[in-house]
């Protein structure tokens, strides 16, 4: 296991981003209820990020989160990457019924 930079261990997380599972201590980087990844980096600056802010405080890049979900092989833990699957699955489904429905007629 890596030892954690000052920095780091400044943007280390109480409980986990995934299934807010308390953490031990400051230096955990994965959670130790499923494996998530707690400390991440930044794409652009490599600086570490928490998981839960949408832009990096070192360089102002947007991060896109669903992309860093399934990078760190936690997408089936998140709540948003459900919620994104159900309304995809629900607005292919309803493309599909109004094109069949405009074919019978």
């Amino acid at each position: 296991m890596s030892s954690l930079s000052s920095l780091e261990k400044e943007t280390a997380l109480s409980c986990c981003p995934v299934c807010e599972a308390k953490l031990s201590s400051k230096s955990d980087v994965y959670c130790r209820a499923c494996g998530a990844k707690v400390i991440l980096k930044c794409s652009k600056c490599q600086q570490a990020v928490r998981a839960a802010d949408k832009f990096c405080a070192h360089c102002g890049a947007k991060r896109w989160q669903m992309l860093e979900l399934w990078r760190n092989n936690a997408w089936d833990q998140s709540t948003i990457a459900k919620v994104g699957v159900v309304a995809a699955v629900a607005g292919a489904w309803l493309a599909l019924y109004v094109v069949l429905r405009r074919r019978i007629m």
